[in-house]
């Protein structure tokens, strides 16, 4: 068997955050529940490392809304406060701007915590 990677260990996480977060089934922005439809929308962009895999920095969307907020930074932003909440918001815009350098080994204990929750 061969041993991981950080590449195959970053798919792995990219995957399992966007099956958790599309798993809440409704749309987070306008409530459309069409499966077929919903995505994962990251609040901060997936380049920030410190929150990529972060289930707070994630929202299920329909792809009309997740379309919609990157066209709209601003009134998202917005809109994500009052899903959050401010102090939340700013909590997870501190994160997103800090820098994060992932082990393998960090990465792999993140996929296996992220596996055990429902």
């Amino acid at each position: 068997m061969r041993k991981p990677t950080k590449h195959s260990i970053k798919a792995k996480l990219d995957k399992i955050v966007s099956l958790k977060t599309r798993a809440l089934g409704v749309c987070q922005l306008c409530g459309n529940s069409d499966y077929s439809h919903l995505e994962t929308s990251h609040i901060f962009s997936r380049k920030n490392l410190a929150t990529r895999w972060d289930l707070k920095n994630c929202l299920c969307s329909c792809d009309g809304c997740h379309f919609w907020s990157h066209q709209n930074p601003l009134l998202f932003a917005d809109k994500v406060k009052t899903i959050l909440g401010d102090y939340e918001y700013q909590n997870l815009k501190s994160k997103a701007v800090s820098t994060k350098k992932w082990t393998l080994e960090e990465m792999i204990e993140l996929y296996e915590s992220l596996k055990g929750i429902e």
